[in-house]
This record gives C-alpha cells, sequence and structure tokens, in this order.
C-alpha cells in the first residue's frame, strides 16, 4: 500500500488574556537589572516565565506606580468670574483703513454724475443734476453718504447734525448750502429711515453702490473708537452692545411691517372676487386683506434691502460743479465731526471756537 502524505492543519497562533499586561504595572516593575525576554518574528514573547512576570507584580513595583500618580499635578478649579468687556471685545475688529480725503478728479466727477440715484417713491435722477445745472439748490451742496439704512451710528449721527444745523441756521448760512443724504440701501426704506433719524433733509438711495466706488468709498470691518454723537434720542450713551442689538430691533420693525408705509391704494389692482354676487362689506374685507398680504410681502422683502453692512460713507461739499472739500470714514464711526462741518459751512469760524473753548 502506497504510503500517503498527511496534509496538516496550520497552528494559529493565540494570545492568552495572560499575556497582556497593564502599561503602568509593566513600565512600573522593568529596571535595569532585569532580564529583557527575546522577541519571536510573529511578536510573541520566547520567555517561558514572561506571562507570569507581567501578571504578578511586586510590593516595589505597586508602591513605584502609586507614586508616579500621585506625581500628577492637580488642577484646581478657577474662581474668577466670566466677564465680558464690549469695548475689549470689539477692538479686535478695529484698524483704520489708509483712506485718503484726495479730491475727486474732474474725470471722476464725470463718470460719476451719471450715476443714478432713487427718492422714496422709486423715481430717479442723475446724481449729477444735485449739484450741476439749472434746478440745483444753493451755491454749495453738501452730501453725506451713509451706510446702511439700519446703522444706529449713521442714525445718531443725522441727529445729531439736525439738532446742530437747525433750520433755521440752515437758512441762515452766509453761503446758501443744500444737504443731501444718500444711502446704499433699497428707496423703500427712506420713509423708514427718516423717521427713525428725524431728518428734515433730502434722503436719496444707492442700492448699487456705484457712486461710493466711484467716489473712492471703501468697505470695512473695523466699527471705530466710540463718538460724541452716539447717544440716543434721550440723550444717553449708545455702547458697543446696545448699538448692535438696537439695529437688530430696527431691522425686526422693518420685517415686521411697523417701519414700513402702507403701498399707495391707487397703485393696487382691484382683487378679483371669486364670487359675483359679493356685498360691498364682502368687498371691502377682501380689498382689505390683499392690502394687508401685499404689506406683509413688501415688509419681509424689504427687510433685506437696508444696504451692505460693510459699506462706509462720507461728507462731500460740491460749489460750481466741482468739490472743494471732502472726507472719507475709515470705520463705521468715522463721519467728519459735527464741529468741523460747521466750519467747513463757516457757519462758525476758528474765533468762534476759540471762544467757545
Amino acid at each position: 500500500m502506497p504510503f500517503l502524505p498527511v496534509r496538516r492543519k496550520a497552528s494559529t497562533p493565540t494570545t492568552s488574556s495572560s499575556m497582556i499586561s497593564s502599561p503602568i504595572v509593566s513600565s512600573a516593575t522593568s529596571s535595569p537589572t532585569d532580564p529583557v525576554p527575546s522577541r519571536s518574528s510573529s511578536g510573541h514573547s520566547s520567555h517561558p516565565s514572561d506571562a507570569t512576570q507581567s501578571t504578578v507584580p511586586t510590593a516595589s513595583s505597586v508602591h513605584r506606580a502609586q507614586a508616579s500618580i500621585k506625581s500628577v499635578p492637580s488642577i484646581a478649579p478657577s474662581t474668577s468670574a466670566c466677564t465680558l468687556d464690549p469695548e475689549d471685545w470689539f477692538s479686535r475688529f478695529r484698524g483704520d483703513l489708509d483712506i485718503s480725503d484726495e479730491l475727486p478728479s474732474k474725470k471722476t466727477l464725470r463718470e460719476a454724475a451719471g450715476i443714478p440715484i432713487f427718492a422714496a417713491d422709486g423715481t430717479s435722477r442723475a446724481f449729477g443734476s444735485l449739484y450741476e445745472g439749472d434746478n440745483v439748490i444753493g451755491e454749495r451742496q453738501l452730501v453725506l453718504f451713509v451706510r446702511h439704512f439700519y446703522c444706529g451710528a449713521c442714525q445718531a449721527y443725522l441727529r445729531a447734525l439736525t439738532k446742530s444745523i437747525t433750520l433755521q441756521t440752515y437758512f441762515t448760512m452766509s453761503i446758501p448750502t443744500s444737504i443731501i443724504i444718500i444711502g446704499c440701501g433699497s428707496p423703500n426704506l427712506i420713509p423708514h429711515y427718516k423717521a427713525q433719524t428725524g431728518c428734515p433733509f433730502p434722503i436719496f438711495a444707492d442700492p448699487s453702490r456705484k457712486l461710493y466706488k466711484v467716489l473712492g468709498m471703501s468697505w470695512t470691518l473695523d466699527m471705530g473708537p466710540r463718538a460724541d454723537y452716539m447717544v440716543d434720542r434721550e440723550g444717553k450713551e449708545i455702547n458697543e452692545l446696545k448699538w448692535v442689538s438696537g439695529q437688530i430691533k430696527d431691522w425686526a420693525v422693518v420685517g415686521a411691517g411697523k417701519g414700513t408705509p402702507l403701498p399707495d391704494p391707487a397703485s393696487m389692482s382691484r382683487p378679483q372676487s371669486r364670487h359675483k354676487a359679493l356685498t360691498d362689506a364682502e368687498r371691502e374685507a377682501e380689498e382689505a386683506r390683499a392690502k394687508a398680504e401685499k404689506k406683509k410681502k413688501l415688509a419681509r422683502r424689504n427687510m433685506f434691502k437696508g444696504g451692505n453692512m460693510l459699506q462706509i460713507g462720507g461728507e462731500f461739499l460740491f460749489r460750481d460743479g466741482e468739490v472743494e472739500w471732502c472726507h472719507r470714514m475709515k470705520n463705521y464711526r468715522g463721519h467728519a465731526d459735527i464741529q468741523v462741518l460747521r466750519r467747513v459751512l463757516e457757519i462758525d469760524d476758528d474765533d468762534d471756537k476759540e471762544m467757545n473753548d
């Protein structure tokens, strides 16, 4: 009978749970005098007593392990209270832009003159019509570019301007000068903005912001230092948190339709009746519901059209179709000081300033 080879199954090495030792105990028991067990190519110890040595700690090894645990430094709980300093937090956004107050060239003014601006009713006119042509008001024109229509700093600035340059002062200036306000939001928000600021001067909108770009006004994240005009209607100071929360509240008011006037009923189409035989009361009720719905839709659209939040503006004084003085903002609160405007407009001269000081 021929010899048949028997195929044996390859034995799979197993690792006993007793061969896995604690890293703390292992590191604690190892010493320079202990024999170092050799390792086979499979990674298992070839020392016959390796498992026994790794699982049975000695008294000295336990003592060393406890000592190493005690040496870990403990972290004491902090007792300092968590406080928020608004001035310190907002200071990280500060870093004024390097913007020049150089007067715009004639070429720049020709480009800016054709850019349209919009009134509250949506009608447009060329920007150049404010300072050149037969319909110009006054010998000089002071154009103030504000930020978005929700900016509490610009609203406070216009309130301070209105308080300083009253209508009596306005009409009695030695050189007749018109004052115009331009914002970068939707013209639909002009009535709300006018109500918020109490500004008696004409307000227009440049939602495209082309004028801002052509005339050298930029955008920034810098909130800027506190300004003297940052006070509310009651004369109380507006800090950073009150400023931001006020803008959010203003935005919510517009979104709720409380800050936007009803559309002109003449421009609204008469709702179609579902039934021909409706009473007058029912028709009036349907018309009222349709007007209310249109008002809500208009308010929801307007609340997102206040203007670019990062855009900053400036002030430009025109005379005979050219700019004779200008100031560009470098941060969110960087409008020209009211006293500076009064001197530029020759309401106050240097002698008056010295007397007031």
